[in-house]
């Protein structure tokens, strides 16, 4: 593969911040970004829509091969010289499994992290509702309820969370 496809939301602070940051980078593979909002989406890919690209990163091979997800994730971190070897650690089964939870989190609450890092407009009420929320230590969780955390005033103490 020589050229591989990003579709991501440009009106996502996290991932406009993401396509300048890779922007910056020595790449294997060229990379080529396409905003979901970009009228010529439907047209270079029709149907895409039924992948959910406003849930999660698409990446498209140049042969039309699709990524999803933290697969797509890694495909990025592979097309990069200095995270290639980062890439095939975290494509391996063991890490893999760590690698998709740490992608869904992100993913999942990227307007409220862009609003709290300060990089987009109109997702503060998102962020205020969050900060606001009674269990916020728990906001960017969505377990069972058997992960650990550190609550405020909690330091040093390992607690279950309820």
């Amino acid at each position: 593969m020589k050229k591989m496809t990003l579709l991501y939301d440009a009106s996502c602070g996290i991932c406009r911040e993401s396509r300048t940051w890779l922007e910056t980078q020595n790449t294997w593979i060229q990379l080529e970004f396409l905003a979901l909002q970009s009228p010529d989406l439907s047209i270079r890919f029709p149907g895409i829509e039924k992948y959910r690209p406003m849930e999660q990163l698409l990446v498209v091979g140049e042969g039309g091969e699709l990524y999803q997800g933290a697969d797509a994730w890694i495909m990025v971190l592979y097309a990069l010289v200095e995270y290639r070897e980062l890439s095939l650690k975290l494509a391996h089964p063991i890490l893999k499994p760590f690698a998709r939870k740490a992608y869904e989190a992100v993913a999942r609450n990227r307007h409220v992290l862009s609003a709290f890092l300060g990089k987009s407009e109109g997702d503060e009420e998102a962020l205020k509702t969050v900060l606001e929320n009674q269990d916020s230590a728990r906001w960017l969780c969505q377990c069972d309820g058997e992960c650990h955390v550190l609550r405020p005033g909690e330091a040093g103490r390992n607690r279950r969370a309820a």
